[in-house]
C-alpha cells in the first residue's frame, strides 16, 4: 500500500483531507517567525470578535492535547471555594472528575451510561454549582451531548 493510503488505527477522528495534507506539506513556521506571530494574533482577535468580548478579555491559545486544554479550563473556571457540576457520559467526563479531584476542586458528578446523552434540569440545581462539561461529543461513540 502506498504511504498516502496508510490506515491509522488510533482512537479519534483521523481522516485528513487532501487540502489539509497539502497545507501540511508547505514550509514550516516557527513560533518566532513573524508570519506565525501575526497568524496567531489574527486567530486570537477573531475569537474575541466571535465571543463579543474584544477590549474586555484576552484569548490564550493552548498548544497541547485535549486533556491539557480541559485541565486548563477546569483549573481556571472554577472559583476558589466553588463547586463544579461535572456531567459525565464517557471517558472525557470521567477525566474531568479526576482532574477536579487532582486539583482539589469540590465537585459533584452527574454520571449517566456511556451510551446515553445526559439530561438534567438546571432549574433544580443549587445556585452554588458551576456546570462544567465542555464536551459536545464523546468521539468514540459519535454520541452528541
Amino acid at each position: 500500500m502506498a504511504a498516502s493510503g496508510k490506515l491509522l488505527f488510533t482512537p479519534g477522528p483521523l481522516t485528513t483531507s487532501a487540502a489539509v495534507r497539502a497545507a501540511m506539506a508547505s514550509t514550516d513556521l516557527g513560533s518566532r517567525d513573524s508570519v506565525f506571530i501575526e497568524l496567531q494574533a489574527s486567530v486570537r482577535r477573531r475569537l474575541l470578535d466571535v465571543g463579543g468580548v474584544t477590549g474586555t478579555h484576552e484569548c490564550v491559545l493552548l498548544q497541547g492535547s485535549g486533556t491539557y486544554a480541559v485541565e486548563a479550563v477546569v483549573g481556571c473556571a472554577v472559583p476558589r471555594g466553588g463547586t463544579a457540576l461535572v456531567i459525565s457520559n464517557g471517558a472525557y467526563g470521567d477525566r474531568i472528575g479526576s482532574i477536579c479531584k487532582r486539583l482539589d476542586i469540590t465537585h459533584r458528578m452527574l454520571s449517566v451510561p456511556w451510551t446515553e446523552a445526559p439530561t438534567y434540569s438546571f432549574n433544580h440545581a443549587p445556585n452554588s454549582l458551576l456546570p462544567l462539561h465542555p464536551l459536545h461529543t464523546q468521539c468514540w461513540s459519535a454520541l452528541c451531548n
